[in-house]
Order: C-alpha cells, then sequence, then structure tokens
C-alpha cells in the first residue's frame, strides 16, 4: 500500500526490457564494460538502491559517475540502520543535506540512529518530495516534535512509526497529530516495549470545524479499547482497509452516532477481538459497505449465535464477501428462512456453492429470497445469462418451490430468487 517502492505496468515492463535490449544488443556491440552501459540503464538500477548505497559505490568511481549520481534528478530512497555515529553524521553530510529535494523515502531504524540523525538535519519544507518515511523505536517526545515538522511535507502519503514506551502509553496526542496531516494516505504505528502495554490511550474526541484526515489505510499495531478506536475513525472519513492488532472493551457504555460516515471502508482486521458481542454488534452496524472481514478470538462462544449473524449481515453488511458470509451461515444449522437484498451481488449467484451450503448446512431452510441489482452489462460475460438462468432450473431449486427470475430495464439488471 503507499510503502514506497517501484511498480511497473505491464507496458512499463516492456518498455524497460526493449531498454535492456537496445542497451546490449543495438548495432550488435558487446557490452564488456560497466561503463559501456547506458546512463538510461544505471537509472534503472539506481531505482532498486539505497540512496547512501549509491554514493558509497559510485560517487568516487570516476568523474562520469559522479557527475551521473550529483547532477542527475534521480530520486533517493534512504535507509539508516547504523549505531555508528560517524556513519550517520556522514551520510546526513554527504547525501542527505546536499539532496534534501531528491529525498523519496527515509528509513531510520534504532533510537540511537534516530538521535543521531536529528542532530544533523531537520526535516521540513525542503524534503518537497518526501513521500514515505519509517522510523522505529522512537520516543513518544521526539516523535510529537517530528510531527510538528512534517505537517510541512506537501507529499507525505506514508508514516510508520514504532514507539518505544514502558509503561502504559498516551498517544492520543500522537493520533492528532497525525490526522492533521495534509496528505497522508497510509498510517502505521506500533508499540515497542519490553513489558505487556495493558492499555494504549488513543481517545481523540473530534473538536467542531476540525479537518478530516486524508488517511486511508490505517494500521493500529497495539492494544486499543473499542471506544478509543470509534473516536479515531471519526477523524478518517476516506478509511478503506482498518487492521487493529488487539481490540479490547471499553471501561463504559459504548456509543455511535449516526453522523458517522465511513462509505470506503471495505476491509476490517481485528488480529485479537476481545469485546462482547453486544459492543461488536453495535461498532459494526456502521459499516454498510464492507466486503472483507476477519476477526480471530480465543474465547468466542457469543459469536456463534447465527440469528444475531444472520440479521447484522442482512442489514448491515450487505456488501460482505460471499466467502465471510458462508463462513457465517455454516453456523445456521436451524435457519428456516433467509432474506437476502444487495445491489451488487455477483459471487452470491453462484448456483452451485449455494447448494451444497444449503444441503449441508441451512437443510431446514424453506423459505429463501434473494434480490440484487447490477448496472453494468459486462456483469455477465465470464458467465452468460442463460447459463445462470438455467442452473436454477435444477432438480434442487424446482423440488423446493425456488424461481429464478431475471428483470431488465434500462441499465439495471435485477436478478430474483424467491418460493413459487
Amino acid at each position: 500500500m503507499y510503502q514506497i517502492k517501484r511498480q511497473s505496468s505491464f507496458s512499463e515492463s516492456l518498455n524497460v526490457e526493449n531498454k535492456k535490449l537496445r542497451t546490449f544488443s543495438e548495432d550488435n556491440i558487446s557490452i564488456t564494460c560497466i561503463e559501456n552501459l547506458s546512463n538510461e540503464l544505471f537509472y534503472e538500477i539506481f531505482e532498486y538502491l539505497d540512496g547512501y548505497d549509491i554514493y558509497k559505490a559510485f560517487c568516487n568511481l570516476n568523474t562520469r559517475f559522479q557527475r551521473l549520481i550529483t547532477c542527475s534528478s534521480i530520486s533517493l530512497n534512504i535507509k539508516l540502520c547504523s549505531n555508528a555515529p560517524s556513519e550517520v553524521k556522514h551520510c546526513c553530510k554527504t547525501v542527505i543535506i546536499p539532496n534534501v529535494h531528491r529525498i523519496l523515502s527515509l528509513d531510520l531504524e534504532g533510537e540511537s540512529v534516530i538521535n543521531d540523525f536529528f542532530k544533523h538535519c531537520i526535516i521540513n519544507s525542503s524534503f518537497h518530495r518526501l513521500q514515505s518515511i519509517a522510523l522505529s523505536r522512537i520516543s513518544i517526545d521526539r516523535a510529537v516534535v517530528l510531527l510538528f515538522y512534517l505537517k510541512s511535507l506537501p507529499r507525505l502519503f506514508s508514516l510508520t512509526m514504532n514507539i518505544e514506551e514502558e509503561w502504559n502509553a498516551d498517544l492520543s496526542d500522537i493520533y492528532r497529530m497525525i490526522f492533521s496531516l495534509p496528505s497522508l494516505k497510509y498510517n502505521k504505528l506500533s508499540l515497542f516495549s519490553l513489558f505487556d502495554v495493558e492499555n494504549a490511550n488513543i481517545f481523540v474526541p473530534l473538536a467542531p470545524n476540525e479537518q478530516f484526515s486524508t488517511i486511508e489505510y490505517l494500521v493500529i499495531n497495539h492494544i486499543c479499547t473499542l471506544s478509543d478506536l470509534i473516536s479515531v475513525l471519526y477523524h478518517t472519513p476516506q478509511l478503506r482497509h482498518l487492521i487493529c492488532d488487539n481490540l479490547v472493551e471499553s471501561d463504559s457504555n459504548v456509543q455511535t452516532e449516526q453522523s458517522m460516515t465511513l462509505s470506503n471502508l471495505v476491509y476490517i482486521r481485528f488480529n485479537v477481538c476481545d469485546i462482547n458481542f453486544d459492543e461488536f454488534e453495535i461498532f459494526m452496524k456502521i459499516f454498510s459497505q464492507l466486503q472483507v472481514l476477519h476477526i480471530s478470538q480465543e474465547y468466542g462462544k457469543a459469536y456463534l449465535d447465527a440469528d444475531r449473524w444472520k440479521r447484522l449481515i442482512i442489514k448491515h453488511m450487505p456488501h460482505l464477501h460471499f466467502d465471510e458470509f458462508e463462513m457465517f451461515m455454516k453456523i445456521s444449522s436451524q435457519l428456516q428462512v433467509l432474506h437476502i437484498s444487495q445491489e451488487y451481488g455477483k459471487a452470491y449467484l453462484d448456483v452451485d456453492r449455494w447448494t451444497r451450503l444449503i444441503i449441508k448446512h441451512m437443510p431446514p431452510l424453506r423459505r429463501f429470497n434473494y434480490q440484487c441489482s447490477e448496472y453494468d452489462y459486462n456483469f455477465y460475460e465470464d458467465t452468460p445469462l442463460d447459463v445462470i438462468i438455467n442452473r436454477f432450473t435444477l432438480p434442487f431449486w424446482v423440488n423446493r418451490g425456488w424461481i429464478f427470475e431475471l428483470e431488465i430495464k434500462n441499465k439495471e439488471i435485477s436478478f430474483l430468487i424467491h418460493p413459487y
């Protein structure tokens, strides 16, 4: 996701391959020396290398390479993990400071590296091409100071921080400052501690007229309460993917306001979900566009209530992918009536999967109503409409008195399954 790395489309790959073929085969010239390679090919190579390594390996070879590195507009990705202060100082003085306008990403590993780096560099608006920052084992105090300066970066899309904290951490100010970054799309915040962190406060109430965050991918890689998580989500209306490492119950009653809008959120994963089903149900009712849901629990008897899952999914999560829906329906062995209505539900028209699911896991089902609509005629390119219709005329469906109807009106295609 917003990690800074080179990505090529198929056409771009062909262009790159053609460049290499031209470099090595044009005019039947045999390349026997690295210096005979074109500048264009070196630019391709440099995109895969660390910026500091490029300088150490090539800058002092000869005048051509020195000019190639220092006078070109190639972007630099810098990763520092050496604990030697002299190494950090040398990188800052010779590579980073003279080339702040070319730095694309910064990755600083370790408390000593971070401290040494900021003795020589200040991240400010002069890093106007900087898109990604990763900081491992940074203190809360240092992070607060850094985030103040990051607001001046117009193209910072990705921020990854591993906060070092000994006991319970108060991260509310950290999150509030992260949400104020003007262009951020991806954020991952982790906690590093030698002790078990029992709680991390991230409660961030939304202030009047406060500007919303631009974050689309949020990874909360630490423990947090459901109330704190909800307070965070009020700041991120553009959120698409949410991952939470350890979700625990709140000390107070959980409430969500109808004003919360997360119309883009399609993916949620809780690596550990330690909240009761009442809280979970309240929480999930705000995610009407959800397509993928992953939950991991140690003790989850209350989560095996098939009727509650059925109501929750059908009413509040109609876009949930069929894989997740099928998983939940497999615990519905006594289900007799099932109603589903969707706008987009191509995956739910898999006759074979429905047949297996009903026969094996929902044998008492006597009434089945399903309706979905599509507005794109490319919907049935891979499976012709007559094939879909014929599959619903098999004895399994006819013997149960369930019929399949297809309606086409203007650009809308409606699929219906219902009793005679």
